[in-house]
């Protein structure tokens, strides 16, 4: 009786075993799954934000040729930027149009690894340029709802 038993224990624990195994299987898939859709969303938002940048350096192009040719045209020998600077946001813009984020990323840590004081040097620059853009958003969004305040009272 006591073989019986023990039989029966051992058989518990193997399927137990197994069903841990089978557990751990689908669990380390299931994560592989949510991993990958999370992957996919984030591709999909940087894609929107690099296609939203694209455009607003178009829009940039465009303003710095307009208020060249103004500049020109009001009699100035040059205007006030430089042809060459203009010709680089307008290409910039069109590589980010045309390229998939996987080779931006690919470029840009090629780039990072080849020249890493320009690199650095850049980034550090983007970041004050970014952050006083955002204050400057921050400061006009308050004014407004000040104003907007204040004129409903």
């Amino acid at each position: 009786m006591n073989s019986s038993i023990q039989e029966k224990i051992n058989d518990g624990v193997d399927q137990t075993k197994e069903q841990v195994k089978n557990l751990k299987s689908v669990s380390k898939t299931r994560v592989a799954e949510v991993a990958g859709e999370a992957k996919r969303m984030a591709k999909f938002q940087a894609e929107k934000q690099i296609d939203h940048l694209a455009d607003q350096l178009s829009a940039l192009s465009r303003a710095l040729r307009t208020t060249n040719e103004k500049a020109i045209n009001a009699g100035s020998k040059s205007g006030f930027f430089g042809d060459s600077l203009i010709d680089s946001v307008s290409k910039t813009a069109e590589s980010l149009r045309f390229r998939d984020i996987d080779q931006i990323v690919t470029d840009t840590i090629s780039y990072a690894k080849a020249r890493p004081v320009p690199y650095i040097i850049g980034a550090v620059a983007l970041g004050f340029v970014g952050a006083r853009f955002i204050k400057n958003m921050n400061h006009h969004d308050g004014v407004s709802v000040a104003a907007a305040k204040s004129g409903a009272q």
